[in-house]
């Protein structure tokens, strides 16, 4: 008989949870900036590397954009596209949504086991954004 090794890796639903006490940063396609300024930002799938529930994703450092803005170039060079990126400042403080129900709430914030930053299921609006720098390269 013949033994095979078989690994078997599951991800959490929901990742652990985080207060957040400064500015956090998002760096989205230069088409998107400006509906993003009138209309909040609102979480979206898009290209990941596995399944999860429509989210948005934040630096919590300025350092970190480089290294995430490489990331974007190597994905742009091998779908053959060329994109121009700006960064927006999302400021925390009072951070609140409405739910379904009409009611406000306090916009949860989870970290993001596979990078420095984290992400929300939440939509952000727009008096809570700022466009930081604009063609970051």
């Amino acid at each position: 008989n013949k033994i095979v090794e078989f690994k078997l890796y599951c991800e959490p639903k929901w990742d652990n949870s985080v207060k957040l006490n400064s500015d956090i940063y998002h760096i989205t396609n230069s088409e998107n900036t400006e509906d993003i300024l009138k209309y909040g930002l609102l979480p979206k799938s898009g290209k990941k590397k596995s399944y999860h529930p429509e989210r948005s994703y934040f630096l919590l450092n300025i350092e970190d954009v480089d290294v995430i803005l490489k990331h974007f170039k190597r994905m742009d060079k091998v779908s053959n596209e060329e994109n121009s990126y700006d960064l927006l400042r999302i400021n925390t403080q009072n951070l609140k949504s409405f739910n379904f129900d009409g009611k406000l709430y306090d916009i949860v914030f989870y970290k993001d086991p596979n990078s420095n930053g984290v992400y929300t299921n939440d939509r952000i609006n727009p008096e809570n954004i700022e466009l930081y720098r604009k063609n970051i390269s």
